[in-house]
């Protein structure tokens, strides 16, 4: 068994916990400089760590040395992270220091590419050297006696060498026992793995580590367990047993309060066989389950059967066998403890796809470059390739359907395509052109206009193409900064004082091949404490966050603040800089607010009250239901009340069961029209009940979708050789790419189409565009053609009406083309392509509020520059609570 995590104690200033983990900079002590042979090389700091083929995929196991090492091993010339390791107050030598890359996320699998940088033994003084370049890494330190201590840190652009001092302990213990889930019978044998959350780093994702960075215990045959040796802080359980369903427990805290209760529901089974084209039995074909947690990859036995545990939620089953494949052609819900028998698997001639991948600067084929896919919209590994030498890929079998396809290549921006259909036998040619990286930098000022030394910088969507990290670099004594090797589109870049948990930020989109200057100013800091009470002045009884909301900084410049979670007093600290803001308690019916005014360098102080529960709230339970009374799961809701939100309606994702749950308090007793519509691919269904205080449920029931099948054909006469194909619905008609699916050739097949008006809008691969209207019928199939032509484009700049400054970050739409929008980069500008001809009407929003409109005149193949438009600038309201 092996131990986790330890705390880490700041010595002689603060060591912050901070979006790209832990790190500090300048020397240990004054004074205290490395000799001239060790000094980092002039380059050091500015070497990127290179993302290679061999370094990307989840790899190694819990045996200790069992994480590979890097392709490309860094030297001391490329930067170094020193690091003192303390026991208490007293040097720690002889502890071993591992610094783990942390490398890729798979979109595939939502795995972490994981590699060994470097390690080191603390010397006499609990010191050590780590070789690396700049990125984002997790360190681990062993020591005899102490609990291991692992945590996130950054080495960031254009910094040479990088301090950490780090403090280990002895460690807790975690103790508890595994039962069945609604039993409460013992449930012995349980196998639990432990993972460190990393902070901030992690919000969206599950916490991840090197499998040999994890702890491993099982339980007894009582069902009891007792884990030693782990640091402070917070943990992801990971609970599997045979015939139980995983469990995941996010937040488990140490030191642990009381013993932990892990239940486990019984599985969900899904039994069957995978057969030919003959409904004969097909032996060892390779067998995809994809659901809602991780996919299963199963193979067929001589009989060709296979049978699959799962846990609660809808599945998606294919198999392919050499160059045939098939797929089950609806979701199969499975509840915990359910068995699904008799399901078969047809197996037919697979689909291909195929292509080249290029540089788009150059043309050239781009050789080494991994092509991946996965079912649309669901972890899965599909299918893999890498290019070769002529930049070719095909990815065979593949079973009919949509795929979602990334494409990695070292030194350039990951590129996705969402919603690829093929059909059985099917070949999908594709030519993917990859855009290189590109580059930021600037200068941070203060108020004053003096340079800010020491401010970390952060933003881009990774240096070298990764999944969940943004770049880092510090700004130099004369305040610049340099972030490079950025993936290209519109991103934020953030400039924060040391230890604040809100700094100043800018848009600006980044071009391949190209830097771009972006300046901040950054107000000085002080710090905001306060304390959250219920009516009856105790702590809450619940876990809570609070959220501080700038009133001063313009939208535009003011990025959304990370959550701080309340300590079990009610208690919470921020660092921001000087202004006023809205402090919001999160996650409560009516979250109470209050305004304040920080200082720099002062601490003020405020409280918030949660209102008691006057039994006026209104709270509903609901479950949405598919065609054929299973629960289904994800879909999307939009709900409304009569006087909430001034009767707009709030959306969200049913969880995996279906569930839902709304909250509100009302102002008297008078019942209220509730209305709840839901949608899950082209499954509608809407109810609407007058409900008043109290609990209450509600049930959706989905009404089955239509089919549509079609031909798109150029008014010219020319062929159609692919084309994008988007359903609209007239009430959602600004969520651009709603439903996006991509076709070879000129026809398509649609089977999951909502039985009420809809636009299915085309454009092809030379940008003709179209689109047709219809009302489909349940039970019928309607033939549609749709005729494209090529498209007109708008351009101008948007203005601030008293001023005439440029605005950035403002969204500009037209108004009946939903699939079209933009958004104005730095200098005001914006362009929109390939719209379709007739009079219409441009929008312009921030934040949810519209700022004005023009009309204008579209001509097919037109390019109308419509110069500068004035609109009114003002700031949008802060974003509410989510229920």
């Amino acid at each position: 068994m092996r131990r986790l995590t330890l705390v880490v104690v700041v010595l002689m200033g603060v060591l912050l916990l901070l979006w790209l983990g832990l790190r500090g900079s300048g020397s240990l002590t004054a004074g205290d400089t490395p000799s001239p042979g060790r000094e980092p090389g002039r380059r050091a700091g500015l070497e990127l760590q290179p993302e290679r083929p061999e370094d990307v995929g989840a790899r190694g196991g819990a045996d200790a040395g069992s994480t590979p090492s890097l392709v490309v091993a860094p030297t001391e010339a490329e930067g170094v992270l020193e690091v003192e390791v303390l026991a208490g107050e007293r040097p720690m030598p002889g502890a071993n220091v591992r610094l783990y890359w942390r490398g890729a996320r798979d979109p595939r699998l939502d795995e972490m590419s994981w590699r060994l940088a470097s390690t080191a033994t603390t010397d006499a003084r609990g010191r050590a050297r780590l070789s690396s370049r700049p990125g984002g890494y997790l360190i681990a330190v062993h020591a005899e006696g102490h609990a291991p201590l692992r945590r996130p840190v950054s080495r960031p652009h254009g910094e040479a060498r990088t301090s950490l001092r780090l403090v280990l302990e002895r460690g807790h213990s975690l103790t508890g026992r595994t039962v069945v889930a609604g039993t409460n019978e013992p449930l012995p044998l349980v196998e639990l793995v432990l993972t460190a959350h990393g902070g901030r780093l992690d919000r969206g994702f599950e916490p991840d580590a090197p499998a040999e960075e994890r702890v491993y215990a099982t339980s007894n045959e009582r069902g009891e367990f007792r884990v030693e040796g782990l640091s402070s802080g917070t943990y992801m359980l990971d609970a599997r047993a045979p015939g139980q369903t995983r469990e995941v427990l996010l937040g488990v805290e140490l030191p642990a309060k009381a013993p932990l209760t892990v239940a486990l529901e019984r599985a969900g089974v899904i039994e069957g066989f995978v057969v030919d084209a003959e409904e004969r039995p097909v032996a060892d074909a390779e067998v995809m389950v994809s659901g809602p947690t991780t996919p299963r990859q199963l193979t067929t036995g001589e009989g060709g059967g296979f049978s699959a545990e799962v846990s609660t939620g809808s599945y998606l089953l294919s198999a392919r066998h050499g160059a045939e494949a098939g797929s089950v052609d609806k979701l199969l819900f499975v509840r915990a403890g359910q068995t699904v028998r008799d399901v078969r698997i047809r197996l037919g001639r697979g689909a291909v796809l195929e292509g080249r991948v290029l540089a788009r600067a150059t043309g050239a084929p781009v050789e080494g470059a991994r092509v991946s896919v996965r079912p649309t919209g669901r972890p899965g590994d599909a299918g893999s390739g890498v290019t070769d030498r002529a930049g070719l890929f095909a990815l065979k079998g593949l079973a009919s359907g949509g795929y979602d396809l990334v494409v990695h290549a070292p030194g350039y921006s990951r590129l996705s395509r969402r919603g690829l259909m093929v059909a059985a036998g099917e070949r999908f040619p594709l030519e993917l052109q990859l855009e290189g990286m590109g580059t930021v930098e600037g200068q941070v000022r203060d108020a004053a206009g003096a340079p800010l030394p020491g401010v970390r910088v952060v933003g881009g969507l990774r240096w070298a193409g990764g999944w969940g990290s943004a770049a880092e670099s510090r700004t130099d004594a004369d305040g610049h900064y340099h972030l490079e090797g950025l993936a290209i589109g519109r991103v934020d870049i953030s400039a924060l004082s040391e230890g604040a948990d809100l700094g100043v930020s800018q848009s600006v989109d980044v071009k391949a091949g190209e830097m771009t200057r972006v300046d901040l100013t950054l107000q000085r800091t002080g710090t905001l404490e306060g304390v959250v009470r219920t009516a009856r002045g105790s702590p809450p009884s619940k876990p809570l966050e609070v959220s501080a909301y700038s009133l001063t900084t313009p939208s535009s410049s003011s990025p959304r603040p990370e959550r701080i979670a309340l300590d079990p007093s009610g208690r919470f600290r921020m660092v921001l800089p000087q202004g006023s803001y809205h402090v919001l308690v999160s996650s409560h019916v009516e979250p109470p607010m209050r305004e304040v005014k920080v200082e720099a360098g002062r601490t003020v102080q405020t409280e918030l009250t949660l209102p008691e529960d006057s039994g006026d709230v209104l709270r509903i339970k609901g479950l949405v239901l598919e065609p054929d009374g299973t629960p289904s799961p994800h879909a999307w809701l939009m709900l409304s009340l009569e006087g909430f939100q001034g009767g707009r309606g709030s959306g969200a994702f049913v969880d995996g069961e279906g569930r839902f749950s709304f909250s509100h308090e009302l102002e008297d007793a008078k019942a209220r029209l509730f209305t709840a519509t839901a949608r899950n691919g082209g499954r509608m269904g809407e109810t609407q009940q007058l409900v008043k205080r109290g609990e209450q449920e509600v049930v959706v029931r989905l009404r089955p979708g239509t089919s549509v099948r079609g031909q798109v054909v150029r008014r010219d006469g020319q062929p159609v050789r692919g084309f994008v194909l988007a359903v609209r619905l007239p009430g959602l008609k600004y969520l651009a790419g709603l439903d996006t699916l991509e076709f070879p050739g000129d026809r398509f097949e649609l089977s999951d189409v909502p039985d009420e008006p809809v636009t299915l809008s085309v454009r092809t691969l030379e940008g003709a565009i179209g689109e047709v209207h219809l009302s489909p019928s349940v039970g019928t199939t309607a033939e549609v053609t749709v005729s494209v032509e090529s498209g007109a484009t708008v351009r101008g700049r948007v203005v601030d009406a008293a001023t005439n400054v440029p605005l950035a970050g403002v969204f500009v739409l037209i108004r009946g083309q939903a699939l079209r929008s933009s958004r104005t980069s730095a200098d005001g500008r914006f362009t929109l392509e390939n719209l379709s001809s007739g009079e219409d009407s441009l929008e312009f929003l921030a934040s949810g509020v519209r700022l004005g409109q023009r009309p204008v005149k579209l001509v097919p193949g037109q390019s109308l520059d419509v110069g500068d438009i004035p609109v009114e600038s003002r700031r949008a309201p802060d974003a509410g609570v989510p229920w």
